[in-house]
């Protein structure tokens, strides 16, 4: 391939121009493969015979110098990169994949510069990290189920490196209800680094409890949820345009609920996951998320098996598979109009624990009707939108403005069982939606959602306004 774009030049008279755009060309080549910091010319020399040089100089990196926020991050980093002067020639995917590594890294964020080295052809590398700003969220919304809601609100923040090396905690407390007593939440998640090849391992925990109100108020129901998890995230690929990620987590979780002061139900159980996401960018104008979860039931650390006396869904397969599948698209069409579609799925063979079943219905898919409207161990639903971004701004007070309308379709399956017939539930609805961001920390959503299609023959399905409010500190 290399001698190709020197050929024409042989067994004729060239100027050197000739020589020069044939040695650009061999660059050009160089770079097409990735090699950023290759370079070809022609050096000074005498002509002898007819014969011409042309030197390749294939560019490294010599020496990478970091600049971290503090000691444990600047080793991190250091151990991260040390394989990048072992490459020659540089090679930008190389690169771009250590960078990437680097922001990923929980509490950090990565800049470079390059600057020319002292040997020929060589180049040393700077990187600066920086400990990533805390960031606090509080939200609104008008989307729970009316038993415990339908108003929600949430604090949270995100603090990084809370023990000054490379990590971040996040914690998050939510309330519902009239009087913010018929839901209350807080949830807790550390992740950090470990070891120095992309991998981040968490920890987290959630706790939660429900006394709803409304037309079950007399029967003081009460419900205690509690989850704790561990997981590791390791990247398979990882570059701008394609990201390829490998989950590996195990959960145990307890659900208790009474009514009248008698216990009603108490699922406790041990749950694996592995799950492989896709992450891709710019392909065809559009980015799309996928994954594929397994998870499996295991009868361990004190979760139900078969004969528990108060199991939530009787006949339930303790030892149960569950796979879980997401799509998402998200299609530019021209500069302010872009299509969102979005689909999610379960399938099982097994009678699950209420805790395990797929649901639809509220914010996601579903918004004309309650949160988990329908349930089931098999379930598929699909939503989609239609942008269109206003050419309008505002100075010091809106500075986006996204109009969308939005349907959706979902349908759940319930297994059948010695005491029950399989049953199908299916939901779709309609709506149309602004999204707003003002003074650069309030993001706004307003929509109206109209469902199309009655779960009870006598159900009264009129239009709901949900309200989602963020605001970022």
């Amino acid at each position: 391939e290399v001698d190709a774009l020197f050929a024409s030049l042989v067994g004729r008279k060239i100027v050197l121009q000739d020589l020069r755009d044939a040695a650009q060309k061999l660059e050009d080549l160089y770079r097409s493969e990735g090699f950023f910091l290759t370079r070809v010319f022609v050096p000074p020399q005498q002509v002898a015979g007819g014969t011409l040089q042309v030197q390749v100089v294939e560019g490294y990196i010599g020496d990478v110098f970091v600049d971290g926020p503090n000691p444990s991050s600047t080793r991190l980093i250091e151990t991260l990169m040390a394989s990048v002067p072992k490459e020659r020639p540089a090679r930008f995917s190389s690169l771009e994949r250590h960078m990437l590594l680097i922001n990923d890294i929980p509490g950090l964020a990565g800049t470079t510069v390059l600057q020319q080295g002292g040997a020929l052809g060589s180049s040393e590398l700077v990187v600066s990290a920086l400990k990533v700003p805390n960031q606090y969220r509080a939200t609104f919304s008008n989307t729970s189920a009316e038993l415990v809601g339908p108003l929600t609100y949430s604090l949270g923040a995100t603090i990084s490196q809370p023990f000054n090396r490379p990590g971040a905690l996040d914690l998050t407390f939510s309330s519902a209800g009239q009087q913010l007593r018929e839901l209350r939440s807080v949830s807790a998640r550390y992740a950090m680094p470990i070891g120095a090849h992309g991998i981040v391992g968490s920890v987290g925990g959630l706790f939660a409890y429900a006394r709803p109100g409304g037309q079950i108020k007399d029967l003081d129901v009460r419900s205690r949820v509690m989850s704790f998890n561990g997981r590791l995230r390791m990247p398979l690929m990882r570059s701008r345009t394609n990201s390829v990620y490998l989950d590996l987590g195990v959960a145990l979780n307890r659900n208790e609920t009474s009514i009248l002061g008698e216990p009603l139900s108490d699922d406790r159980s041990t749950v694996a996951e592995a799950t492989v996401s896709w992450q891709q960018a710019n392909w065809l104008n559009g980015d799309t998320n996928m994954s594929v979860s397994l998870f499996q039931g295991l009868v361990v650390l004190g979760a139900n098996d078969a004969n528990a006396p108060l199991a939530s869904v009787p006949g339930f397969e303790p030892r149960f598979q569950r796979v879980v599948y997401t799509f998402a698209r998200n299609q530019r069409l021209t500069p302010s109009l872009s299509a969102q579609l979005n689909l999610q799925g379960q399938y099982s063979t097994d009678r699950l624990a209420s805790g395990e079943l797929i649901s639809f219905g509220g914010p996601a898919i579903g918004r004309g009707y309650d949160p988990s409207v329908i349930t089931g161990e098999r379930g598929l639903g699909l939503s989609g939108e239609l942008r269109y971004a206003l050419p309008f701004a505002a100075e010091k007070l809106i500075e986006g403005v996204q109009l969308y309308g939005f349907a959706d379709i979902a349908r759940g399956t319930t297994l059948a069982s010695t005491t029950s017939d399989k049953l199908v539930n299916q939901i779709t609805s309609l709506g149309l939606g602004v999204r707003l961001l003002m003074l650069g920390r309030f993001n706004v959503d307003l929509q109206g959602a109209q469902a199309r299609r009655k779960l009870v023959a006598e159900e009264n399905i009129s239009a709901r306004f949900n309200l989602n409010v963020l605001v970022m500190f």
